[in-house]
Protein backbone atom coordinates (compact mmCIF):
# COMPACT_ATOMS: atom_id res chain seq x y z
CA UNK A 1 0.00 0.00 0.00
CA UNK A 2 2.67 2.41 0.48
CA UNK A 3 4.28 1.73 -2.68
CA UNK A 4 0.59 2.78 -4.16
CA UNK A 5 0.64 5.70 -2.17
CA UNK A 6 3.90 7.35 -2.69
CA UNK A 7 2.98 6.65 -6.86
CA UNK A 8 0.08 8.98 -6.30
CA UNK A 9 2.10 11.51 -4.47
CA UNK A 10 1.03 11.10 -1.14
CA UNK A 11 3.91 11.91 1.92
CA UNK A 12 3.62 9.11 4.60
CA UNK A 13 4.20 9.76 8.15
CA UNK A 14 5.46 7.92 10.78
CA UNK A 15 5.21 8.09 14.59
CA UNK A 16 6.27 7.19 18.04
CA UNK A 17 5.04 3.40 17.09
CA UNK A 18 8.66 3.09 15.67
CA UNK A 19 9.19 2.80 19.10
CA UNK A 20 7.30 -0.28 20.03
CA UNK A 21 9.58 -3.17 19.09
CA UNK A 22 6.12 -4.93 18.44
CA UNK A 23 4.99 -3.53 16.04
CA UNK A 24 7.04 -4.81 13.29
CA UNK A 25 4.42 -4.16 10.33
CA UNK A 26 4.91 -0.40 11.21
CA UNK A 27 9.26 -0.43 10.96
CA UNK A 28 8.15 -2.89 7.52
CA UNK A 29 6.47 0.12 5.91
CA UNK A 30 9.00 2.45 6.93
CA UNK A 31 11.26 0.48 4.76
CA UNK A 32 8.95 0.37 1.82
CA UNK A 33 9.03 4.47 1.70
CA UNK A 34 10.64 6.38 -0.61
CA UNK A 35 13.31 9.32 1.64
CA UNK A 36 11.88 11.61 -0.62
CA UNK A 37 8.10 10.86 0.94
CA UNK A 38 8.80 10.26 4.16
CA UNK A 39 7.66 12.04 7.14
CA UNK A 40 8.05 11.95 10.67
CA UNK A 41 5.56 13.19 13.96
CA UNK A 42 4.90 12.39 17.43
CA UNK A 43 1.25 12.91 17.32
CA UNK A 44 1.83 15.43 20.11
CA UNK A 45 3.01 13.18 23.08
CA UNK A 46 5.95 11.80 21.80
CA UNK A 47 9.60 13.09 21.02
CA UNK A 48 10.09 14.06 17.96
CA UNK A 49 14.15 13.15 18.52
CA UNK A 50 13.31 9.75 19.35
CA UNK A 51 11.02 9.18 16.81
CA UNK A 52 13.79 10.35 14.17
CA UNK A 53 16.57 8.13 15.90
CA UNK A 54 14.58 4.95 15.63
CA UNK A 55 13.71 5.77 11.91
CA UNK A 56 17.06 6.66 11.49
CA UNK A 57 18.53 3.07 12.72
CA UNK A 58 15.95 1.03 10.90
CA UNK A 59 16.26 2.53 7.76
CA UNK A 60 20.37 2.27 7.84
CA UNK A 61 21.05 6.01 7.73
CA UNK A 62 22.43 9.12 9.50
CA UNK A 63 20.33 10.89 11.87
CA UNK A 64 21.70 14.34 10.64
CA UNK A 65 20.72 13.24 7.16
CA UNK A 66 17.37 11.65 8.05
CA UNK A 67 16.43 14.85 9.91
CA UNK A 68 17.42 17.53 6.83
CA UNK A 69 15.28 15.21 4.21
CA UNK A 70 12.18 15.27 6.36
CA UNK A 71 12.41 18.45 7.21
CA UNK A 72 12.64 19.22 3.15
CA UNK A 73 9.55 17.03 3.01
CA UNK A 74 7.96 19.21 5.64
CA UNK A 75 7.91 22.15 3.48
CA UNK A 76 7.22 20.55 0.15
CA UNK A 77 4.45 18.76 1.79
CA UNK A 78 2.88 21.72 3.92
CA UNK A 79 4.17 24.72 1.67
CA UNK A 80 0.52 26.56 1.20
CA UNK A 81 0.51 26.51 5.24
CA UNK A 82 4.19 28.05 5.72
CA UNK A 83 4.05 30.31 2.96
Amino acid sequence: MARALQAMGVFLSFSGILLKADRPKARESLLAVDTHCLLLETDGTGDLGAVLEAAAGIRGLPVAQLATQTGENGRRCFKELVA
